[in-house]
């Protein structure tokens, strides 16, 4: 009965040690895991801060992109109405051209 029990008292020991070291690999599993949990967490805040700013940016451009459109249609008119002064200031007659270019009329 004395062996008996001393084995089992062996395999109790080696049992024991065996579940200390699954629990301290656990314990160190666990430090990890939170450490990466706190990395991602960081990570995930400076992703939402560049989302945020890239958010500002493209608005900015679509804001400038607008302006830059209404811009583009401002010129196009200034060149169509400075294209209609050449064409009647080059019809007229060269008298009525130098009255116009001088500031002076001409009879």
């Amino acid at each position: 009965m004395d062996e008996r029990l001393s084995m089992f008292m062996q395999r109790l020991s080696m049992h024991t040690e065996g579940l200390s070291m699954r629990t301290q690999q656990l314990s160190m599993f666990t430090q990890r895991l939170s450490m990466n949990t706190e990395g991602l967490s960081i990570h995930a805040q400076q992703l939402s801060t560049l989302t945020q700013r890239l958010s500002m940016h493209t608005e900015g451009l679509s804001m400038r992109t607008q302006q830059l459109s209404m811009l583009t249609q401002r010129l196009s008119m200034h060149t169509e109405g400075l294209s209609m002064c050449a064409q009647q200031f080059v019809c007229l007659p060269n008298d009525c051209v130098y009255a116009v270019t001088s500031g002076h009329f001409v009879e």
